[in-house]
Formats: C-alpha cells, structure tokens, sequence
C-alpha cells in the first residue's frame, strides 16, 4: 500500500510540473504573439524607403544613420511561426510553420514590395489551408502523423520532461526560421520595382500556381482510391508537378530580388545580408524539394514498377529536378508512405 500510495504522489507530482510547463510556455508564447503584433506596428508605419533600407542599420540617401526601434518585423514572422509549432508537433514545424511564416512575412512587407509580398502571403494561406484539409479529411494522413509523432517521442524517450523533449526540437526550428526567413529575403532587394522584378513576380505566381494544380488533382483523384496512380491532368506532363512547381516559383522568387537589387539603391551592408539570405534560402528550399522528388519517384517506381501504366506514364512525362534516391531496401515500408502528401518540406 504504501508503495502504491507514493506511486500515486509521483504521479501527482509529475502531471502538476507538466501542467505548470505548458502554463508557462502558453504565456511565452502570448508573449512572443504580443512582440509580433508590437514589431509590425512599429515598422508598417515607417516610410517605405526607411523600411527597404533599414536593417541591419544603414544610412539612407541624404540622411542621417538610423537604426531600427524594435526587432524587424520579417524576423518575428519567419522564426516565431516554427518555434510556436515545436510546441504543438514535430510535423507542424516544416509544414504549418512553413505556410504561416510566409504568409505573415508577406503582409508585414507589403509595403515593401506590394507584387511579391502578396504572392507570399497567397502562397502560405493556400498552403495552410491546404494542409488543413487534408489533415482533417484524410485518415491515412492522420495515421501518417501519428508515426511521425511517435518516432519524435521515441527518439527523446530518455528524457524525463516534455520540455526537454521539446527543446531538442530547437535547433531545427531555428535553422527552418532563418530558411523562411531566406525565402522572404528578395522582397527585402526590391526597394524599387521594374520590368525585371514584374516578370519575375509573375514566374513566381506561375510555378505555384502550378504545385497548387498539382496538389488539388493528386488530392482529388485520390480521394476515394488512395492506392491509385494520378496520370491525369498536369500529371500527363510533370510527374511531380507540386515540387517542380515550387523550385519554380522560389527560384523566379529569388531572381526577383537580384532583379530589384541590381536598380536598387540600397546600402552595401544590407545589400549583403539580403543577397546572402536570399540565395541561401533559395539553395535550401531547392535541395530539400529536389529531395523529396527523387524520393517520391523512388517510391511510386517500388509501388507501382511493375505495371504497365506506370511503364507508359514514365516514358511520357517529365520528372522535374530532383536528387536521384540509391536504389537500397527502403527504411519506410512502401504501405507506411503516403502518395497524397502533396506540397511541404
């Protein structure tokens, strides 16, 4: 009895700190939403040409040095989206923190480059919904997540608090808030708009016009046979239309910036730190799709190899760029992945 009975005390004990931590992370991230709303109140109401020429501090055409008065508004909007999700789920990271960091980059840098920023934000509320849906809707998705969650937790069993399991997750939301981060950069560049960033503007709409053709279909035709092979529509011609679509859009993204920087007139210093995020968040996000490209053909040609529908599909359409897969027995089982996954990290 009294073994059972400080069992019990424990346990108590136990689900009290539990409740105190996640008490306290609810109130850290009121704190972090209160700092966003704070940030992009004190940077919208800035003058354009401060805000394309501010951080880090420059000094603007015939005026004084300047320096900014709270943390830029695109670096709460890229990093606090991910490290709220590292709270909610491992998954959420790459996937509701992806959209919702564009999506909220675009509009606080509206001002900034008005095409582009709602091209973003469009980008990301589509994602987001997107994603939604199929969460809510789709049962294998749901089970999917489950086993993503429950490798998460495996891997931090050791771990005796959810904090702790938690904060290990840090470091990759950091570093996926400075690739979002990289990704809304080139709106940054564009202090003054041209031919060239228009054109890019709309080479950007038109590659994630198509990964969205291409994530509607696959959704479509597999809303009632989840098994089958999506040869339909876009898919006549791309094979992975949802990847290939957004290399194109972060691509013609990332030339809009060189674009409005090349007729720009900003500073050197801040000329340098955009460029830099720029291309690297346009080489990140592009290794990780042509990634998940040679994945995915990896997988359909294990799944469906062997027929002849496959055999004809492949020998019609394009692949799009991707990182060609070793063909080594799979980690995953074929009847574990998910064909309807559609667009993500």
């Amino acid at each position: 009895l009294t073994s059972s009975s400080t069992r019990q005390t424990q346990d108590k004990h136990k689900h009290k700190h539990r409740t105190i931590t996640k008490m306290k992370m609810r109130r850290a991230m009121l704190a972090l939403a209160a700092l966003l709303l704070d940030s992009t109140t004190a940077w919208t109401t800035v003058p354009r040409s401060v805000i394309t020429t501010t951080p880090p501090a420059i000094i603007p055409h015939g005026g004084a040095a300047m320096m900014p008065t709270a943390i830029p508004p695109e670096i709460v909007t890229s990093f606090v989206p991910p490290l709220a999700c590292m709270f909610l789920r491992y998954d959420y990271i790459v996937s509701y923190g992806y959209g919702g960091a564009l999506a909220l980059t675009g509009i606080v840098l509206h001002a900034v480059a008005p095409l582009q920023s709602a091209i973003l934000t469009l980008y990301g509320v589509r994602l987001c919904l997107f994603l939604l849906a199929r969460n809510l809707f789709s049962q294998r998705m749901q089970e999917m997540q489950q086993r993503i969650e429950a490798k998460a937790l495996a891997r931090n069993s050791d771990d005796t608090s959810w904090l702790q399991r938690k904060l290990k997750l840090l470091p990759l939301a950091v570093s996926c808030g400075y690739l979002y981060y990289g990704l809304s950069a080139p709106l940054l560049l564009q202090s003054t708009t041209n031919v060239a960033t228009q054109i890019c503007a709309a080479g950007t709409a038109l590659g994630f016009a198509i990964a969205a053709l291409g994530d509607t279909t696959k959704s479509w035709v597999k809303r009632n046979d989840p098994d089958a092979l999506v040869t339909s529509g876009i898919y006549s011609v791309l094979r992975h239309p949802n990847y290939t679509g957004e290399i194109i859009g972060w691509t013609m993204n990332c030339a809009a910036g060189v674009a409005g920087a090349i007729h720009g007139n900003l500073r050197r210093g801040a000329l340098a730190w955009y460029m830099t995020s720029s291309v690297l968040g346009w080489l990140g996000i592009v290794f990780v799709l042509m990634q998940a490209t040679g994945g995915l053909e990896q997988r359909q040609k294990e799944k469906y190899g062997d027929r002849a529908e496959y055999k004809e599909w492949i020998d019609k359409t394009w692949s799009g760029w991707m990182v060609a897969k070793k063909e080594t027995p799979p980690v995953i089982k074929v009847s574990d992945t998910v064909e309807e996954g559609g667009t993500g990290i």
